[in-house]
């Protein structure tokens, strides 16, 4: 269930990142998801963020937490809004949805902490969408990816250290 999320949600991310108009009711948070998952934004052919990888740290994930739960108060109170034009409900409504997804996922599955799928995801994904554009010749496309590779360790080793750090009988419990 969770990866027909995904699904669901990177189409939205194609579907938002192909239109060109601004000031809308996920724009701020969208720029954030990107940023937070660079990987992602290269699977919805936002290519802004070829040159990174993401970055779960302690930090950085707090962070992410913050950032939706202001976001979920922020279009909590818009979906209040009687003024509210219909298309930008329907916005605020499936990104409300996604932003308490993310919460539950932060804070109470604590995925990053317990999933190793959550880390391999990156890994999976982190070359595949730069070498299947269209739009960049093949020696650029594999440049990409070679310099995305060398982020690769650096992100191995921050997975090795949280899961070090995890209780073995809480590392993916449900395999």
């Amino acid at each position: 269930m969770r990866h027909c999320w995904f699904a669901i949600f990177s189409g939205s991310i194609a579907l938002l990142c192909a239109q060109d108009a601004l000031g809308g009711v996920a724009d701020a948070y969208l720029s954030a998801y990107l940023e937070m998952f660079p990987t992602r934004a290269t699977q919805a052919g936002n290519h802004a963020f070829d040159s990174k990888l993401e970055d779960f740290s302690t930090e950085k994930l707090a962070r992410w937490v913050e950032v939706n739960q202001a976001e979920r108060d922020r279009l909590t109170k818009l979906t209040s809004a009687p003024d509210l034009p219909f298309d930008d409900r329907l916005d605020a409504e499936a990104l409300l949805a996604q932003v308490e997804r993310e919460v539950h996922e932060q804070i109470v599955l604590r995925r990053p902490q317990r999933d190793p799928l959550y880390w391999s995801e990156v890994i999976a994904n982190a070359a595949v969408f730069l070498l299947v554009r269209d739009d960049l010749p093949l020696t650029e496309r594999q440049q990409r990816v070679r310099a995305r590779a060398g982020l690769l360790p650096a992100f191995a080793r921050q997975c090795s250290a949280t899961f070090a750090r995890a209780k073995g009988d809480e590392v993916a419990p449900e395999l």
